[in-house]
């Protein structure tokens, strides 16, 4: 491999022809792919396929709109070039930092409810508006100084709730790296469905089910206020896995459609009068509660 002051004294020969240079000649990341492989005119001719596919895929990452909406044929990777022992330029393809990011990001959940593309979400550069923004500033809290260990967002749909909750998990990962898998996401009516259906049939992976969610370090459970109580649900699972956390000060988050007062009205008739009150005083006493509002986000 040359240094770059011997890369930098190497001059394209000044003959090549005019036509080859075109797309070429005015962007200094090929040339320096020129100079780096030492190119004579021939050899440019001959390798100008990989040269311009080298271009269009640096074009591509200059104006980067995203992971989810990348327009690469490869979407995720990178593009760049080695010379054989023929002097052919070979394409190499290797995933690009946000691709990078990403599966790094994969690595910290146990369990997640979510697409891929969320993974690249972060808090640091989420899309604002006067309410997320009171929860931003609540996740950040939570994450730099440990405040307000339970959060309870709720809002009609398409505000934007799943993927605030998605920043916030990421940003939690990134931040505790040494955790490796420390978030658990989940929908939370599969999530207390499973749970059931385990317990009902004795199976032993309700035991570990249940360990993740009381001791994960960060639970998010999404879709929570659709959640169906009961008694034997509310008694035996969410009652004694928040409990659990709120006394080891775990971080925990809920996103839903209705508010704590809604939620619990939807279900009085499945519960007892006193375990609705207990549920709600839980509720109400251990989560600061945000209701986004505004304009439909995704519309």
């Amino acid at each position: 491999m040359k240094s770059s002051k011997e890369i930098e004294k190497y001059e394209i020969e000044p003959h090549l022809e005019e036509e080859m240079l075109t797309l070429l000649k005015k962007d200094e990341a090929v040339l320096r792919q020129i100079r780096l492989f030492r190119l004579s005119k021939g050899e440019v001719k001959a390798n100008i396929g990989p040269l311009l596919d080298y271009q269009e895929d640096l074009s591509f990452c200059q104006n980067c709109p995203g992971l989810d909406s990348c327009k690469k044929m490869t979407p995720g990777l990178r593009l760049s070039l080695e010379i054989d022992d023929q002097r052919n330029l070979r394409r190499l393809y290797d995933p690009c930092e946000k691709e990078l990011l990403r599966r790094k990001t994969a690595l910290g959940y146990l369990h997640r409810d979510i697409p891929l593309e969320y993974d690249i979400y972060s808090l640091k550069n989420a899309d604002k508006s006067p309410s997320r923004n009171q929860v931003i500033n609540a996740m950040v809290s939570a994450l730099k100084k440990g405040e307000s260990r339970f959060l309870y967002i709720y809002g009609k749909k398409k505000l934007g709730k799943t993927y605030l909750l998605s920043c916030f998990g990421n940003d939690f990962i990134h931040l505790h790296e040494d955790l490796g898998g420390c978030v658990y996401f989940g929908d939370a009516e599969d999530c207390f469905v499973t749970l059931k259906r385990l317990g009902f049939k004795g199976e032993k992976e309700v035991e570990s089910l249940l360990y993740d969610l009381k001791n994960c370090p960060l639970l998010l459970l999404d879709d929570f206020s659709s959640l169906s109580l009961n008694r034997y649900l509310v008694e035996d699972y969410l009652l004694p896995i928040l409990s659990y956390r709120k006394e080891k000060k775990l971080l925990t988050a809920f996103a839903g459609k209705k508010s704590i007062e809604e939620f619990l009205e939807a279900n009085k008739r499945g519960l007892t009068p006193s375990l609705r009150e207990e549920l709600e005083a839980f509720l109400k006493t251990s989560c600061r509660s945000f209701e986004l509002d505004g304009v439909d986000f995704y519309s």
